[in-house]
């Protein structure tokens, strides 16, 4: 309350009901994006429980794939094993 009376201004933090899909999972984002920005993308993986890198390595569990994804990050996925998924696939993974 002292806080309070001194000016400071308390907002209550969104609660968000976490998707297990994307808990704990790492993604990278490659291309550009219809529904959503870049940045919106990394705010949902966040808020979601996931982290987002901007290099694919051994321990990313995505790569979410836009329009115009780099040939580099394709290869690289493939040859690591890791799930390339479209803009859609991510939709369902949130909805389920």
């Amino acid at each position: 309350s002292k806080l309070e009376s001194a000016g400071l201004k308390f907002v209550e933090i969104e609660k968000l009901n976490y998707n297990s899909l994307i808990k704990d999972c790492k993604f990278v984002l490659s291309g550009s994006f219809v529904n959503f920005s870049r940045n919106e993308l990394k705010r949902i993986i966040i808020l979601n429980g996931g982290k987002v890198s901007s290099s694919i390595s051994k321990t990313t569990d995505f790569l979410l794939a836009g329009k115009n994804m780099g040939p580099t990050k394709k290869i690289k996925a493939k040859d690591l094993k890791i799930k390339i998924i479209s803009e859609i696939e991510f939709q369902k993974m949130l909805s389920s």
